[in-house]
């Protein structure tokens, strides 16, 4: 039995002038390794003459992230609250230290007697739902495209 390979050329046998597949009629089985070289051979050949037949598929990896909004309804009745308007007035436009963000509370009203540790709750708690990053040093920055949006009431 003889393994017949037959490539269409341009204005020949291509499958849209004669039904078939595009390479031609069936390729019948098993090749040897002397059709097979033929076979490439003749591939070969033609991309030489008609390189535009070269198309290439390549995988690319790439991730996909979803970013959803964490949206805190606050009011500046609460520390917390009271943390956010400094955030949506822009004080943490730059890092900022502790010891600044309690002063600057204590100027907007806060008892100058409250424990650090009050205060340092709901910084903790914005820097763990990702609104602050805390730098080696203990300042609080905030994270880049960040959306804040005062609502009156």
């Amino acid at each position: 039995m003889e393994s017949a390979l037959a490539v269409g050329e341009r204005g020949h046998d291509s499958a849209e002038h004669n039904g078939s597949s595009p390479l031609g009629s069936a390729l019948e089985l098993p090749l040897s390794g002397h059709e097979i070289d033929a076979i490439v051979a003749r591939v070969i050949e033609r991309l030489r003459r008609d390189p535009v037949l070269v198309r290439l598929a390549v995988e690319k990896p790439a991730i996909e992230v979803t970013i959803q909004k964490k949206v805190l309804p606050l009011d500046d009745g609460s520390l917390k609250g009271k943390v956010a308007r400094l955030i949506a007035g822009g004080f943490f436009s730059q890092p900022r230290p502790f010891s600044d963000v309690k002063r600057e509370l204590v100027r907007r009203g806060l008892d100058p007697k409250t424990p650090n540790l009050r205060i340092a709750d709901p910084l903790k708690e914005f820097t763990e739902l990702g609104f602050f990053y805390r730098s080696e040093g203990g300042s609080y920055e905030l994270v880049p495209d960040m959306e804040v949006r005062e609502v009156p009431a």
